[in-house]
């Protein structure tokens, strides 16, 4: 039979960490694939996501020039066997890389801004503990001003 075979979607990694300490079976079946030649075509929506970290993707982009696969996504029909849209495809990947890092940044930002108590408004946003040992430790300072716990309520 000639002609387009169509494989099956390869969504395997879909709720998976891209911390790099998950296994990735859907990438691992993709690059297999490309790797045997099996595969002309690889389509996805955005293919800077193909691969969830600079290494991946260019040893992506690698096996798809070496296999004359074509990657399409919603943009263009890429041929990585020319030199400008290899080179396009990487500075997509290298700008999904470093929207990651922003998006990392931010996150560690907020979690140490809610670690000192305050958030990124100047409101306490801390736990509930915080503030109830705040309130105990502002009773025992007025305990030791007034020295009865009785003039306190008067």
């Amino acid at each position: 039979m000639t002609g387009v075979t169509f494989r099956p979607v390869i969504d395997d990694d879909l709720g998976r960490s891209a911390s790099g300490m998950m296994a990735r079976p859907g990438f691992e079946k993709l690059v297999a694939a490309l790797w045997a030649g099996e595969v002309g075509a690889v389509p996805c929506f955005d293919a800077s996501r193909l691969a969830r970290n600079g290494r991946d993707w260019r040893h992506l982009l690698e096996l798809c020039g070496l296999g004359e696969a074509r990657v399409i996504d919603l943009d263009g029909v890429y041929d990585l066997c020319l030199l400008n849209e290899r080179l396009l495809l990487g500075m997509k990947g290298s700008i999904s890389e470093f929207e990651l890092g922003v998006i990392r940044a931010r996150m560690l930002d907020a979690a140490r801004a809610k670690g000192n108590g305050y958030s990124q408004h100047g409101r306490f946003a801390g736990s509930s503990c915080r503030l109830l040992y705040r309130r105990i430790s502002g009773l025992f300072r007025k305990l030791l001003t007034v020295q009865a716990g009785r003039s306190i309520y008067q």
